[in-house]
Parts: structure tokens; C-alpha cells; sequence
């Protein structure tokens, strides 16, 4: 006769799973999910891009926008993106970087300097954190770096980044709200 599996023998082996999952994630090496390719300042020569990321919370949405300036703070280039799904703030702050990285290789920026107000997704890109939640969008980050000349990722004040998070902030509005 066969024994069939209980409900408490199945959350007994859930939580052993969940603790040795744990456990090996602690063991992992920590090392910068960026290699960051500049040391100290960036080129003077280096695009400056500042990003934001906007969330309802209501909605699950996000928001993500970008601009990039040029070394006497003209701005060159911006861009925003919008999408549902979006679980987090955190989430959106890496999304809005991923996707800067993105279109500043697609116009051919080859040294950035990546300005974020986000000061916990500066900190896990440059030094490793291994942030299960955006864990993907920081291995995205960490590919699309390794194309540049020269990266290097700044934690910004909220102030500095103002257009970052209007642009954002305007893609998430036209998200939740299209047809108006």
C-alpha cells in the first residue's frame, strides 16, 4: 500500500528547501555584479545619465525615465518607458537603468556615467549585494555594462535628479491613464 503525501509533510519539506537554498546563498562569493570601468571620477568625456524610476502601488506599475547630458549639462538625448507587472520601487529603479544602458548603446555612447537617486541599487551594483528581488535586472545591468569603454554608477540626491523623475513620473501617468 502506498502512503500518500500529507499537507504537513509537504511544508516540512518546503521550509528544509527554503533553509538550504538560504544557506547557499550566503556561501556565494560577493563581487560587483559591474566591473565599473573608471575608478574615481568619470572621463571628462563621459555622457552623464540620470534616471528614475516611478511606482504605483495600486496599479503593480512602473515608470522609468532617463536623460542624458552632455559634460556642460546639455541635455542630449531622454527616454521613458512604462509597463505593468512592476512589483516594487526598487523594481523600476533597475528597469529605468537597464533601460538607459540599453538606448545609450543603441545611439552609440560608448563612456556613461550612470546617475541614480536609488542609493541601495547603486550599492548592490558596485559592490555585489545580491538583491534576490531585482537579482535578473541586475544581471541585465551587468551585461549591458560590459559593452561600454567606460561605466561608472553614482548615487545622486533626489534634487539633482529632478528631471529623471519627471520623466518618469510622465510615463507612469500616460501608463495608467491612456486614451486622455
Amino acid at each position: 500500500m502506498s502512503r500518500g503525501v500529507n499537507a504537513l509533510d509537504t511544508i516540512n519539506l518546503g521550509l528544509m528547501r527554503a533553509r538550504e537554498w538560504k544557506e547557499a546563498q550566503s556561501e556565494l562569493p560577493k563581487s560587483p555584479f559591474v566591473e565599473v570601468k573608471s575608478r574615481g571620477r568619470s572621463s571628462p568625456d563621459a555622457i552623464v545619465c540620470h534616471t528614475d524610476g516611478a511606482w504605483s502601488r495600486e496599479h503593480r506599475a512602473g515608470g522609468m525615465g532617463w536623460i542624458f547630458q552632455d559634460k556642460n549639462k546639455r541635455q542630449i538625448n531622454r527616454g521613458s518607458s512604462s509597463r505593468g507587472h512592476v512589483s516594487s520601487p526598487l523594481v523600476a529603479e533597475g528597469l529605468a537603468i537597464r533601460h538607459a544602458l540599453d538606448h545609450a548603446l543603441s545611439i552609440g555612447i560608448s563612456v556613461i556615467q550612470v546617475a541614480s537617486d536609488s542609493q541601495q541599487i547603486v550599492t548592490a551594483i558596485t559592490n555585489g549585494n545580491r538583491l534576490s528581488e531585482i537579482y535578473g535586472i541586475l544581471e541585465d545591468i551587468a551585461h549591458l555594462s560590459s559593452l561600454f569603454i567606460e561605466v561608472n554608477f553614482i548615487s545622486v540626491s533626489r534634487k539633482t535628479n529632478c528631471l529623471a523623475d519627471s520623466s518618469a513620473k510622465l510615463a507612469l501617468r500616460a501608463f495608467l491613464a491612456p486614451g486622455d
